[in-house]
């Protein structure tokens, strides 16, 4: 199953914000934004222009998922002595 993250999210993590952050801004639940940014509920109209607004971006780009590179694997590095 390929992972995927919406914009949404990605902008949220980017500028270091948590959920608590944007409910306080826009009074919508923590819940229900981690619902939209999973893809999990329709963004209701009301949350709609808050959410425009607040990251300077159409609700449709907001809510495009893409999906996440895969972590490319960690190397393990012994010491040479």
């Amino acid at each position: 199953m390929e992972m995927q993250m919406t914009v949404l999210r990605r902008e949220r993590l980017r500028r270091k914000w948590t959920l608590e952050n944007i409910e306080t801004i826009t009074g919508i639940s923590v819940a229900t934004l981690s619902r939209l940014e999973r893809g999990l509920t329709p963004c209701r109209r009301k949350w709609m222009a808050k959410l425009e607004l607040l990251f300077g971006l159409s609700i449709t780009e907001l809510l495009r998922k893409f999906p996440l590179s895969p972590k490319p694997p960690k190397l393990l590095l012994k010491k040479i002595v």
